[in-house]
């Protein structure tokens, strides 16, 4: 882009708020320039370009649904989709390839459809074994319905040597490297600080159980869920001391909203499927939250607007992981899909040319790394840690803070 004008005309305000323009515009240049070199779009099928050998197969796989509770349109994706799984991204890097498979169920069938679930599961893990996978991974909440993915063992294809993981010990990793980044960043203290987890089920317990493991200790422990999680809550407070945390841990029972006492918590990690238990008023000023909840546990456009205009508290996504090279990508992108993109997960669609979701990296870390087993369940300490060190060793670091896709505002400082 050009831009014409006389310098020496504008006021020091105009010519930084030219200087800034300029490298926005630079920046969005260099990404789109990236993806250009890093995103191939293909019209044709990736799995019939996988079977002419056009295209090589895969080391790892992850199962992904429709995120959708609107049947009309998902109704309409799934007729494209003939209700059949679909290969819908391949994803390179020098270490190996992964592939997202979707499979024609929405979130709806999640929870109320669970022989049709089960169906597509199956129907899924054949294609999986068929491009060449060694490890299955599962997105969103196919770990939640799935018994942590125990539920989906049996349905592997006889003869194969698939294993499935949930990919949370992989997620639980990228979200305490993002929390240690960020405090870093924000030259906070995590002894000085209130840490609360809405949410302490397999992503919860985990994250919380790494961070006392890699990182200094805060000075204060707040655990929210539902009242029918309190009788875990005395042996998880047991582990918590296990671990060496000698300092305050106190559980709250929520239902709709966490309570007005949740609120003294200073750094928020979010890991429940329960929308909007939050409220972004009440969040003090200073605050930082970091959401691995589908959806997410508060309201993302109330939050981005306090970003924007008091820049006084932090919220993002949490999940993501920033690869230390660009990610070669196929996308299968039918003229019949393009209407509906706008449904499908940002996450991905709207990614950088380094950024990947830790659910599809951890099925190919499963496959190509002997010291990272496969994992179902809650998962261990131990196994979260070595996913942390691995990322940590193969220098992935936390991608840029967005929300929903879109970057917050890069001036904040807390």
């Amino acid at each position: 882009m050009t831009y014409t004008t006389n310098i020496t005309s504008l006021t020091p305000q105009e010519k930084l708020a030219l200087i800034q323009k300029l490298k926005q515009e630079k920046k969005k240049s260099e990404i789109t320039s990236l993806n250009k070199q890093t995103i191939q779009y293909e019209h044709r099928s990736l799995l019939n370009l996988i079977a002419t050998g056009q295209l090589q197969k895969v080391n790892a796989a992850t199962l992904a649904y429709l995120p959708l509770q609107n049947e009309s349109i998902s109704e309409k994706i799934k007729a494209i989709f003939k209700q059949l799984p679909i290969l819908f991204n391949i994803f390179e890097f020098s270490f190996g390839s992964t592939a997202i498979i979707v499979l024609p169920i929405d979130e709806n069938d999640l929870f109320n459809h669970k022989s049709l679930l089960k169906a597509q599961l199956e129907k899924g893990l054949h294609l999986a074994n068929f491009i060449g996978a060694k490890s299955i991974s599962l997105a969103g909440l196919i770990p939640s319905v799935t018994q942590y993915g125990s539920d989906i063992i049996s349905l592997i294809p006889k003869k194969s040597t698939m294993e499935i993981t949930t990919g949370h010990a992989t997620t639980t990793a990228t979200v305490i490297i993002t929390l240690k980044e960020l405090l870093k960043n924000q030259n906070k203290t995590i002894q000085n600080e209130v840490i609360g987890f809405v949410g302490i089920g397999s992503i919860g317990q985990s994250s919380l159980k790494l961070m006392l493991k890699t990182l200094p200790h805060p000075k204060e422990l707040i655990l929210c869920d539902i009242p029918a999680v309190k009788v875990l809550f005395d042996t998880l407070k047991t582990e918590i001391r296990q671990l060496g945390f000698k300092n305050k841990i106190k559980f709250i029972e929520s239902s709709n909203q966490a309570p007005k006492e949740f609120y003294q918590a200073s750094i928020i990690i979010g890991a429940t499927n329960q929308a909007n238990i939050l409220d972004i008023n009440q969040l003090k000023p200073g605050t930082i939250l970091i959401d691995d909840s589908i959806p997410h546990c508060f309201d993302a456009n109330k939050a981005y607007k306090r970003m924007e205009s008091q820049k006084d508290i932090i919220c993002i996504e949490a999940g993501m992981i920033n690869s230390p090279e660009p990610i070669k990508e196929n996308r299968y992108l039918p003229n019949e899909i393009k209407p509906f993109l706008s449904y499908l997960p940002k996450i991905i669609l709207n990614r950088l040319d380094c950024e990947m979701t830790s659910c599809v990296l951890a099925g190919l870390l499963t496959s190509t790394h002997t010291n990272i087993k496969a994992s179902t369940g809650i998962p261990k300490h131990e196994i979260a840690k070595t996913h942390y060190n691995t990322l940590i060793n193969m220098n992935f670091h936390a991608p840029k803070l967005r929300i929903n896709g879109q970057n917050i505002p890069s001036d904040i400082k807390l």
